[in-house]
């Protein structure tokens, strides 16, 4: 695959050293050079604009079949976007830092002002960071969670331990909330797709799949800790915190937010 990416930043960096080795990579950084940390990365370098149609010609956009823009300053990263969609119906990734423009062109809110030009991928990393603090604090006892449908769909992945409910019951005897369930299941290394019959043993690695609301319920069904957090501080009134105290909120745990700026 030729995908372009724009902004030698730090994500710019994570995002080439993770696909350089299986695909073709092109960086467009607004500098000379890039810098140093990326001499050992197998990729081309274009210095310029990434919202300049002479420089993404010179990088080849007509044939990159994705774009990502990455670079320090959100409205470059969108005009960036938008200018390699007007030369190539090519997919694009766009990096933002204000939750403003996250809500704004997130194609899931503003499915009535939709055209050919929009950004196919909207990330806002402080979302992410957010989520994964999140999930951290509400299901602490999961193996991993994995979030899809801009959280509309859950997975969850549970170790069962000798205390569980569930443990010894066949699939088909368990009293499962609606819109839940097991898709696979890793036992002594060994990962298979369940029936009914299948019986939960001690030490299985269980995957669940659902709505969001069914899987907070079979959390709390099911896999409720004795040692469940009620109260949380959280430090910093910024987008993270606000948000994580929102959900937070929402979950029911008692929030004390701690930030030294009243007017924020």
């Amino acid at each position: 695959m030729n995908i372009l990416i724009y902004g030698a930043t730090e994500t710019g960096y994570m995002v080439a050293s993770q696909l350089c080795q299986k695909h073709n990579i092109t960086v467009i950084d607004d500098s000379e050079r890039l810098p140093d940390k990326f001499n050992n990365l197998d990729i081309s370098f274009v210095a310029g604009s990434g919202a300049d149609v002479l420089v993404l010609e010179a990088a080849n956009v007509a044939s990159a079949e994705l774009f990502i823009a990455c670079s320090l300053v959100d409205e470059s990263n969108i005009v960036a976007c938008w200018t390699a969609k007007k030369i190539r119906d090519v997919e694009t990734i766009c990096f933002v830092h204000r939750m403003e423009l996250y809500r704004n062109l997130g194609a899931g809110t503003q499915n009535r002002y939709q055209t050919r030009y929009d950004i196919d991928t909207i990330i806002w990393p402080e979302q992410l960071l957010t989520q994964d603090i999140f999930r951290i604090v509400s299901v602490p006892d999961a193996i991993d969670v994995e979030y899809f449908v801009r959280g509309k769909a859950k997975m969850f992945e549970y170790r069962i331990k000798e205390n569980s409910i569930i443990r010894g019951l066949r699939i088909m005897d368990c009293s499962f909330p609606d819109n839940v369930l097991i898709v696979g299941i890793t036992r002594k290394h060994n990962l298979f797709i369940p029936n009914g019959s299948t019986t939960i043993e001690t030490d299985d690695k269980v995957v669940f799949m659902g709505t969001g609301p069914a899987l907070d319920l079979l959390a709390a069904s099911f896999f409720r800790n004795v040692n469940q957090i009620r109260t949380a501080a959280v430090i910093g009134g910024g987008s993270v915190g606000y948000m994580l105290a929102q959900q937070l909120k929402e979950a029911e745990i008692r929030v004390k937010l701690i930030e030294h700026d009243r007017k924020r």
